[in-house]
């Protein structure tokens, strides 16, 4: 639960950088957490999806940076 914690911090300083107003502050924050939460648990499910010796397991990845 702390890397959760810290995480949440990390984008509460974000949103003190970017003057995000105060009553929008925690909406904003908790957008931002749950997109990255989100694109994570997307992320390993696509990876136990795919055979790692898969030649798709190496170019998936490398098209979703782009």
């Amino acid at each position: 639960m702390g890397a959760l914690l810290d995480f949440y911090e990390g984008i509460g300083r974000l949103m003190d950088a970017l003057d995000v107003p105060g009553k929008a502050c925690f909406d904003a924050a908790s957008t931002l957490v749950n997109y990255a939460l989100g694109v994570a648990a997307q992320s390993a499910a696509l990876t136990r999806l795919i055979p790692q010796n898969s030649e798709l397991f190496y170019v998936i990845p490398q098209a979703l940076t782009r």
